[in-house]
């Protein structure tokens, strides 16, 4: 049976959401990063961080929500878990930064 990317981002996506804040789930995340096929690494990123998040990593989580960012500028669903992650961690101008650019990119998100 061949994988497609499709399929691959699928599999970890439900994975990860049927296991939670299982080690197996960020495993499976890591994996799709190792991937050569597997091009959505923002989202990716996303995910692992929103689990560390929710582990209460916030360490982790920040360093998670900053690389998926860096592979896409526009991914305005990190700029808002990052900016979640930094009031948790106290870095509130750091947050006001950071959910001020979601806003910007998409006005959706003005509750965040």
């Amino acid at each position: 049976m061949r994988i497609t990317r499709r399929s691959f981002l699928k599999y970890c996506t439900a994975s990860a959401a049927a296991l939670g804040l299982s080690p197996v789930a960020l495993q499976q995340l890591e994996a799709a990063l190792a991937n050569d096929v597997y091009t959505n690494r923002a989202s990716t990123f996303n995910a692992m961080g929103w689990a560390y998040f929710q582990k209460g990593d916030l360490a982790a989580a920040k360093t998670a929500f900053l690389e998926a960012i860096d592979h896409n500028r526009l991914y305005v669903v990190a700029y808002k878990n990052l900016g979640q992650t930094l009031i948790r961690t106290e870095e509130y101008r750091e947050a006001a930064n950071y959910l001020s650019r979601c806003v910007e990119y998409s006005p959706a998100y003005a509750e965040a």
